[in-house]
């Protein structure tokens, strides 16, 4: 009896654990910024295709943004909630925190005005698109893993 209620147990926790994605098979979400004509929370995917710029598509809308207007790239690493010390020990001792993997993008358009856009991805994917944006863009990827890190205390 006791082995049935903790594989249930077991089985209630990964499932409510495991990360949502969406029907249309996007892999990234926009979360903020000021492109125009895309909404907050809206999925989509990347192309990193393109020679010259990096594409974000949502439905009809579409962001491009030119790797050689990029001035800043941002990743972070956060934990999706927030629960405190009584909740993260219980928590912790149930389930591994969820993690949330984001790409800040900052670029000048061609009327000289700053743009950023965030994006929502996995880790894989986040890592990937960091080595595709070292390799096309002059601006160097910032990682801010660490709360206290120096280099992202500003931005905190």
């Amino acid at each position: 009896m006791k082995r049935l209620i903790a594989v249930g147990l077991c089985v209630v926790v990964l499932a409510a654990g495991a990360p949502a994605r969406a029907a249309d098979g996007a892999d990234v979400t926009y979360t903020g910024g000021t492109a125009p004509g895309i909404r907050e929370g809206a999925p989509g995917t990347l192309d990193t295709t393109a020679v010259k710029e990096l594409k974000f598509h949502s439905g009809a809308a579409e962001l491009s943004v030119p790797y050689e207007q990029m001035t800043r790239v941002e990743y972070r690493e956060e934990n999706r909630y927030k629960l405190g010390v009584a909740g993260t020990v219980i928590v912790g001792i149930l389930k591994a925190r969820e993690k949330v993997h984001t790409v800040t993008i900052t670029w000048a358009d061609d009327k000289d005005t700053t743009n950023v856009a965030t994006l929502e991805m996995s880790r894989e994917k986040a890592t990937g698109l960091l080595d595709v944006l070292k390799a096309k863009t002059h601006a160097v990827p910032t990682v801010c893993e660490a709360k206290f890190n120096k280099t992202c205390a500003k931005t905190q």
